[in-house]
Parts: structure tokens; sequence; C-alpha cells
């Protein structure tokens, strides 16, 4: 029986299997060539042109990248190696659950200038998979700070997203996150504990940095364009970094030691900031957290690269879920 079909490494997919598993069942995975794959896409296209076709001969790679959502240099660059790879390359495993999963916990630091104060803004989103709402409570501390809330939760059938605000206590001080070399890079342990009927209870656990972040174009004299630079905590902050490409050609060889070593080599070249290249992959949630430790500004580009790309539904579809993925 077949569950589920992929065509997109940067989201993830979710495939119900709850009528097919058995005492005995196995997992069968079937790959198809990538290259064969965008060859196809490309043939398939034939609305308008979709340049380039193939990178320049010497790079000697292969052609229709754009048709497929997949690393892009993986096909070759001017800089790498052709390796169209293929295969799992994050996590896979079977989830059981009767009456709701967490899918995804984002939190924001939000400063209110008119009353000097911080806030969090915290957004779980739920699968609840009964037919009826789903009651509970949600408690969030920040013990550092003593600051602790607790919600009511009602949860309603479907995707569910509350929104939770956290207020920082106006009595504490709140230690800001700097870039590297301007400050420190504090932050602070948020616990996030789910309560609900019958006992459930979901606990999670991150670090979050409190910063303000501004990009500032304002008019210039004497000039017909605007400024284009970033204040941190009100601070503008001059940007001194480079562009980050995939670690290797193999993802699964990217280890822990090997992020920390290239990002501690960043800062200790006085570089800030790094732009994550739209032509590899979105990096692991590892290379974020050392980002933030390291004081490290990033800019994170889509995954797409010095090419035209595909309008239709399916593909745009596509995209959307992988964005949606990504920035949760």
């Amino acid at each position: 029986v077949t569950v589920g079909r992929t065509d997109n490494m940067f989201t993830k997919y979710t495939f119900d299997i709850t009528s097919v598993i058995k005492d005995d069942s196995f997992i069968e995975i079937q790959f198809s060539s990538p290259v064969s794959y965008a060859a196809g896409e490309s043939r398939a296209h034939t609305a308008y042109t979709m340049p380039p076709e193939c990178p320049p001969p010497v790079q000697k790679g292969e052609c229709h990248v754009n048709f497929i959502r997949k690393e892009q240099c993986s096909f070759s660059w001017d800089w790498g190696p052709s390796f169209p790879t293929q295969g799992i390359w994050k996590d896979i495993r079977i989830e059981a659950y009767d009456v709701l999963h967490l899918n995804y916990l984002s939190f924001t630091p939000v400063y209110v200038v008119s009353t000097q104060q911080w806030n969090l803004k915290i957004v779980p989103i739920f699968d609840v998979v009964g037919s009826e709402p789903v009651a509970g409570q949600a408690t969030v501390t920040i013990s550092e700070l003593h600051t602790q809330q607790t919600y009511d939760l009602e949860l309603h059938p479907g995707k569910c997203s509350p929104e939770l605000l956290l207020s920082i206590s106006e009595d504490v001080t709140v230690e800001t996150w700097w870039p590297s070399g301007h400050g420190n890079q504090f932050g602070y342990n948020l616990t996030v504990t789910f309560i609900f009927e019958d006992g459930y209870h979901i606990n999670k656990l991150a670090k979050v940095y409190f910063r303000t972040v501004e990009l500032v174009q304002e008019p210039i004299v004497g000039s017909p364009g605007l400024s284009f630079y970033f204040r941190i905590n009100g601070l503008p902050i001059f940007i001194k970094g480079s562009n980050w490409i995939p670690a290797d050609s193999f993802q699964d060889r990217v280890t822990s030691d090997v992020l920390r070593l290239l990002l501690q080599s960043t800062v200790e070249a006085n570089m800030n900031a790094l732009r994550v290249w739209g032509g590899g992959v979105y990096e692991q949630d590892e290379f974020y957290d050392i980002c933030d430790e390291l004081g490290i500004m990033v800019w994170q580009d889509f995954m797409f690269a010095c090419a035209l790309y595909p309008t239709d539904p399916s593909f745009l579809e596509s995209v959307r879920a992988e964005v949606t993925h990504q920035l949760f």
C-alpha cells in the first residue's frame, strides 16, 4: 500500500498510517533519480522557457535543477562538484497519538517602547485529532527573570494555534543579546508545559534571547536613494560577514564539531554575520543555536538561486508548505 510520496527536500511530510499498520508491517521506501525527475519535469513544462537549462560545460554538472526542490548546488556549481544525492537526510519515525500532537512551537521577543517592557509571544501549533475540543493549560516559565504565567486553553479539532503573550516583570533587568564585538550574548532558559485532560502533558525547553532588530531605510540628504542598515537594540551595526554555503557535499558529514569549528572561526575572523546562501540548504537547528551563542547574525535566503522557477499550482503549493515549515 502506498501511503505517501515526496518531492521536496525542504519540508516535513506526515502520512497517516492508521488504517494500514499491522503487527508485522514493514516500511519500504523507493527512490527516484533526482536527475531523471528534474529532466521529466522540464519536458512536461511547455508553457514558457525556464532558464538556465544546464550549467556551463566546464562545471560538468546536471541539468534542470530548478525543476526540483532540492539542494541546488548538488547538481554542480562554479565552486563545487556535481553530487545529486538522494535518500533520507533527516529523522524518520512513527508517532502514535489519539488526542493531539504538538507540531511546532515558536517564540518571538517583543519590546514595547511605550511601557519599556519586554513581552514574549509564544505560538504552539497543535494537530487535534479527535472530534471534540480539548481543554488544558499552558505554563510558561523563565526562572532567571522570575517570570511565570499560566494560560487556559481550548483546542478545537484540526490545526489549532493559540497565541500566548508572556509579560516580563518590570522589576527585573533583561540582559539583551548583542552581535559579536558589541556586547554579550545572554540567553534565558524557557520552559513551556502543556497539561491536558486525563493528565496528558507536553514539556518543551528552549533558549530565548531578547533583542530588537530594525532595518533602517531613510532618505539620505543629497541622494535619491535610501539608507540600508540594521539597528540592534537601537544601535546601528556595521555588518562584517561572509557567504555560507553547505559545509559538505554530503550533509550527513556535517557534525556538531564541524559546525562549531567553522562558526567559531567566523567570530575569530572578526565577523558578526553570515548569509545562508539560497543554493544550499536551510541549515540544521544547531547551526542557528551556535550562531545565537556566538553572536552571529544570520541573513537567511530561501532556497532559490541563479535561475527562474516554475509557477504552476503544484510547485507553488510545495513551496508554500516548505516556507511554512521553515518559518516555524
